[in-house]
Order: C-alpha cells, then sequence, then structure tokens
C-alpha cells in the first residue's frame, strides 16, 4: 500500500472517530454540566489523538514534501495540550484526575518522539505513531463514554 491510499485511510477513520468523540462529549456534558479545568484539558488531549492523525493525513496528502515541517508543528500542539494537562496537577480532586494528569507526562514523551521522527524523516514510526492515537483517543473516548468522568 502506498503512503497516500495509507493517509487516505487514516483521514478516514480519524474523521469517524472525532464525530464519534463530540458525541462523546455532549452526552458527558448534557449528563453532568460543567467540568473541571483538568477534564476540560483531558477532553481537548482525546480531542487532539484524533485532530494529529486527521490534520497530518490531509495534509500528507495535499503537500507530500511538507510532511516534516506538519509532523514537527503538529508534534509541538500536543506537547502543549500535555502541558496544559500537566500544570493543572495540584488542581485534581478525584482518583481519575490525578491519573490523568500524572499521564500527561507520557503524553509529553510521546508528543516530543513524535517531533523527532517527524524531523528526522521517519515517516514508518510516524504511521505507528499515528495509528496508535487513533486508538488510545478511542479508549479515553469510550471511557469517558460509558464510565462517565468520575464525580468529587
Amino acid at each position: 500500500m502506498n503512503e497516500s491510499m495509507f493517509f487516505s485511510v487514516l483521514a478516514g477513520c480519524a474523521a469517524a472517530l472525532l464525530g464519534l468523540m463530540f458525541v462523546a462529549i455532549s452526552i458527558e456534558v448534557g449528563r453532568r454540566g460543567k467540568m473541571s479545568r483538568i477534564e476540560d484539558s483531558v477532553i481537548y488531549e482525546t480531542l487532539m489523538e484524533f485532530m494529529l492523525p486527521l490534520v497530518f493525513s490531509l495534509a500528507f496528502i495535499s503537500w507530500p514534501q511538507y510532511w516534516k515541517y506538519f509532523g514537527c508543528g503538529l508534534g509541538i500542539v500536543g506537547i502543549l495540550g500535555a502541558i496544559r494537562t500537566l500544570s493543572r496537577w495540584k488542581e485534581a480532586r478525584t482518583t481519575w484526575e490525578r491519573f490523568q494528569t500524572k499521564l500527561s507526562i507520557f503524553s509529553l514523551c510521546f508528543y516530543g518522539a513524535f517531533v523527532a521522527f517527524s524531523w528526522l524523516g521517519w515517516l514508518s514510526l510516524v504511521q505507528i505513531w499515528l495509528i496508535w492515537l487513533l486508538f488510545s483517543g478511542t479508549a479515553e473516548s469510550w471511557r469517558i463514554l460509558v464510565a462517565g468522568i468520575e464525580k468529587p
């Protein structure tokens, strides 16, 4: 399979999962009302797990010669989202919130590696990372939808 076909399929999957994530968020917000800043950050990070593969795939299909720059830029946006969640660790009131803020350390490393792989031109590893983001985002979306965010 060539890269264009891979990224076309990946973009379709990411778009479908992003739509389902919006449904999960709408249901959870309707059930709970206003969310805490940590919950808001976690939802932002989960949306990034679908947006990054979608935007990267569309950019690769449109401008394949610039994929390294898109990868680096999108990875930096992911790093900023993880920093946003990590910076709110003092506000954590529940076990779920504490777990999510600690998990942001993994996100920092993950997005840092994504930037490095993009910069070095390792497209195969970038593809693996993008697939992992879809799995990770799906698991987090499912947890938000089914279990709901833990109440304090």
